[in-house]
């Protein structure tokens, strides 16, 4: 089917079936939809698909914008399979003959695409101000296709990916399961409205495939890039990013399976300076073979966040800073795997020695039990001392008795710290105007703990306690008490976990974490 220039065109609700035989010049596929210059094709609940006695895949849905106005395809509620290159919104042939072409506009919205070795295919050649859109589509690979890219992006300056479906194939070997997204020096959208906590849903959802997002910037400037609420189940590599971006990696939950190799599995690892805030993610271990929850390599930018992240289950090491990494911060995250390090400071490939360098030194962070892990902090070479703030009367904290230390001294500031104003946190130090821990730390005493959620307070000095809050690790206030003289308080309803509970007495607090089984 070809649509001449200047054409709008609709295909609504028929069953198109495509042999792979097409008798046109060698210009045009082989079978498929071409939409040329400043055509405009809506398909609404239709079926595409080869026809079932051709052995070959039909070529897809093409968009040609020679010169003037851009093609553009609007694509609703529709299925398209076996096509070799579902979308594209540039001609093939020009590309693989490297012609002056711009590329279209494209919209693919709540449709399937089924068995493609390329499901969307976007190239901005020349460039054009061009906003895509790919929302809340299903990309299944079903016919075990080996390797293929579900959305493919290069030189892409606008495009939303949101609310998507990626499930591979799993009867392939993991590393022939594809990538649901490579976009190379794109900007690239991956969010939708931030909820709130209560009403948390995943955006993009990636199951069975090697690699999730794989990013690559080789050009001088930064680049942006979004991804917020999506869910990573069965994928090797979750998020990988090659080079310069701007942006945020928030409230996605990964779970990384054993790695294949030595090449590793991960949730998000960053190679080059970046300048992300990464935040709010869970890091799930599934099995610690080469597997690790974050890969930072030589970002000496300085100016990222690691914040209020979890890394939880069995990987080899939480988090690998190779070689020279600098950061804004890397604070208030949870570590409570079971593997070797909670963080590893290594050297890079040239054989350069490894540098954590943190700027604001703001660094509340809990640590693993020290029984589970090797040594809940690593580094490759002798006498590093990191500088490290602590809220109220915490130490560095850990889920057991200790922080074990291998090549590394702690120097301690205490310091009233552990908030995010952007995503909504609260801090104690709102709530009460200083800490004096000698004037009541010997009086008031929390036990047991850990508990089943019934825990008592002992006021040997019958102190005034105004109120007992209740509180997340990130300093959250989930919960205000008003003290009575009761002697116990039921937390019994609260999921098994670490809490912060703080008892108020004018203008001083004392804080304690509990643990509920």
């Amino acid at each position: 089917i070809v649509i001449g220039n200047d054409i709008d065109y609709n295909i609504n609700g028929l069953n198109l079936n495509f042999t792979d035989n097409s008798d046109l010049s060698s210009i045009y596929p082989n079978s498929g939809i071409v939409v040329k210059n400043g055509s405009n094709l809506t398909i609404e609940e239709a079926h595409l698909s080869s026809v079932s006695e051709c052995s070959n895949t039909w070529e897809g849905i093409e968009l040609w914008s020679e010169s003037g106005s851009m093609a553009t395809v609007t694509i609703e509620n529709t299925t398209i399979i076996n096509a070799k290159v579902a979308v594209s919104n540039i001609s093939k042939y020009a590309y693989n003959n490297e012609l002056a072409m711009k590329g279209g506009l494209v919209n693919l919205n709540n449709s399937t695409i089924i068995n493609s070795k390329i499901g969307v295919n976007i190239i901005e050649v020349l460039g054009q101000p061009t906003s895509h859109n790919i929302v809340g589509n299903t990309f299944l690979n079903s016919d075990n296709i080996i390797s293929p890219t579900y959305i493919n992006l290069n030189g892409v300056k606008y495009i939303s990916v949101k609310e998507n479906m990626f499930n591979g194939s799993e009867t392939v070997a993991t590393a022939s399961r594809g990538t649901a997204i490579h976009a190379v020096n794109s900007n690239l959208n991956m969010m939708i409205t931030k909820p709130n906590n209560q009403d948390f849903s995943f955006n993009n959802t990636y199951n069975h495939l090697y690699i999730g997002g794989n990013l690559e910037n080789s050009t001088k400037s930064f680049l942006n890039m979004k991804v917020y609420n999506a869910f990573f189940s069965n994928v090797e590599k979750c998020i990988n990013i090659n080079g310069q971006y701007n942006g945020e990696i928030a409230l996605n939950e990964f779970n990384v399976s054993a790695g294949a190799s030595v090449d590793h599995a991960f949730g998000i690892k960053t190679r080059g300076e970046n300048n992300l805030l990464i935040t709010e993610n869970v890091f799930f271990g599934e099995a610690s073979i080469n597997n690790y929850g974050m890969i930072s390599e030589s970002n000496t930018v300085g100016e990222g966040l690691i914040k209020l992240n979890s890394f939880e289950g069995e990987f080899v090491n939480a988090i690998n800073f190779i070689g020279t990494n600098s950061f804004e911060e890397v604070s208030c995250n949870n570590f409570n795997i079971q593997g070797q390090y909670d963080w590893f400071i290594y050297k890079n490939e040239n054989g350069e020695l490894g540098e954590l360098n943190v700027n604001k030194e703001l660094n509340i962070n809990q640590f693993s039990d020290s029984n589970n892990v090797v040594f809940n902090l690593k580094n490759h070479y002798e006498n590093q001392v990191f500088h490290y703030k602590d809220a109220y009367q915490f130490m560095p904290q850990t889920v057991g008795t200790s922080i074990a230390l291998e090549n590394m001294q702690i120097e301690v500031i205490k310091e009233e710290f552990c908030y995010n104003n952007n995503n909504n946190y609260h801090s104690v130090i709102e709530e009460v105007l200083s800490t004096d821990e000698s004037e009541i730390g010997d009086n008031i005493s929390i036990y047991p703990n850990p508990s089943n959620g019934m825990i008592n307070i002992s006021n040997k000095a019958e102190s005034n306690i105004d109120r007992v809050l209740i509180m997340t690790i990130e300093g959250k206030v989930i919960e205000t008490i008003s003290w009575n003289q009761q002697q116990s308080i039921d937390l019994t309803s609260y999921s098994a976990g670490t809490y912060v509970v703080g008892l108020q007495l004018g203008d001083s607090v004392k804080t304690e974490r509990v643990v509920i089984l």
